[in-house]
């Protein structure tokens, strides 16, 4: 499988503000790998670094490391505002739903988080934001409301393709908690 360029430049600067040791450990990927990530790029050749190459091998370098199917829950609540604050203020008490998520076994997925700089660029319009994050929607396995969702029609469309779709939505954590099995596992 080959690596797109814009996949490459993003890896080439998370290398160069990190340390290609910090990504290699991050990503699972060996010095070599990176190495060639890096000398490739320079070179301005096309990355045509294979995957299995760059696959972290969970038993023999993280044992501890087991993989279990998670569910993903979606985070969904307000996130437009008068002003910048008050999205910062959304998008921080969706990700205070997303902490609970997690603490209950499961993976949030919170939108919030991606689109927080969204209002600073015009290269992603809201049309883009609001096609990521139904299909963002579409692959979780559930959904969270967040307190207030009701006073905004996003959330409520959020609520309703959730239930459309067959997923089961939540208003509580508690609601979650009991329907997530033991250990978080689909």
């Amino acid at each position: 499988m080959k690596l797109a360029p814009q996949l490459a430049l993003v890896l080439r600067h998370l290398i160069n503000d990190h340390g290609p040791a910090t990504i290699a450990n991050a990503f699972g990927l060996t010095s070599e790998a990176v190495a060639t990530v890096l000398a490739r790029h320079r070179a301005g050749r096309r990355l045509q670094v294979r995957l299995q190459r760059c696959r972290l091998d969970h038993d023999a370098r993280r044992p501890d490391v087991r993989e279990v199917p998670v569910r993903v829950i979606y985070v969904a609540g307000a996130y437009t505002a008068a002003t910048p604050w008050l999205i910062e203020q959304n998008v921080r008490r969706a990700e205070s739903i997303g902490y609970l998520i997690a603490q209950a076994g499961a993976v949030p997925l919170i939108p919030h988080a991606n689109m927080r700089w969204q209002h600073l660029t015009a290269e992603l319009t809201t049309d883009w934001w609001y096609a990521a994050t139904r299909e963002l929607l579409n692959r979780c396995d559930a959904v969270v409301m967040v307190p207030g969702w009701e006073a905004s029609n996003g959330a409520r469309y959020e609520r309703e393709r959730a239930i459309e779709t067959g997923k089961r939505v939540f208003t509580s954590i508690n609601e979650l908690s009991a329907w997530l099995p033991a250990d978080g596992a689909r």
